[in-house]
């Protein structure tokens, strides 16, 4: 009997560990089902961020796409602008070097007619410095036929003059 009594207390024993053991499982199986749902709602969560991001990742290829055509849009009004500018500034450039092209040539011109009245004087003047030259020269000519004449008395003079002193001594 005592045998009997401590099988009985051995299975009373480990009818309490099964109780245990199946609450323990029991428990288990909640924390499981909460988890399940847990996970479930996760995962419909994902899904409503999976879709969000779909739909943004939509928005952002219109965004792009939009911003893009802006920006091809502006760098060809851009493009327009710049040729124009560029265009006016080379008619700009253009006319200015036509002005100063006819300014040089007005110079030139202006140039070209002092050099030639310059000529004129300087002709002029050489031709008057000839002339003057030719009457110095026909003067000295004129004066030193004159001295040599003067000269040739005031020797003849001399030598009578120291005749007349040899001859009184």
């Amino acid at each position: 009997m005592q045998q009997q009594e401590q099988i009985l207390t051995y299975l009373q024993q480990i009818t309490g560990t099964i109780g245990y053991i199946a609450g323990k499982v029991n428990d288990i199986d909640q924390k499981i089902g909460d988890l399940s749902q847990r996970v479930d709602t996760l995962e419909r969560r994902m899904d409503i961020v999976e879709q969000k991001i779909d739909a943004l990742e939509g928005k952002v290829a219109l965004v792009e796409s939009r911003l893009n055509e802006k920006i091809d849009s502006v760098e060809s009004r851009l493009n327009e602008k710049i040729d124009s500018v560029e265009s006016r500034l080379d008619e700009k450039i253009d006319a200015l070097e036509n002005r100063l092209n006819q300014r040089i040539d007005a110079l030139d011109a202006k140039i070209d007619a002092i050099k030639c009245e310059l000529n004129e004087r300087m002709d002029s003047i050489e031709y008057a410095l000839d002339v003057e030259i030719d009457k110095v020269y026909q003067i000295a000519l004129s004066n030193q036929a004159q001295i040599e004449m003067f000269v040739k008395i005031i020797i003849e003079i001399l030598n009578r003059y120291y005749k007349f002193i040899y001859d009184a001594s």
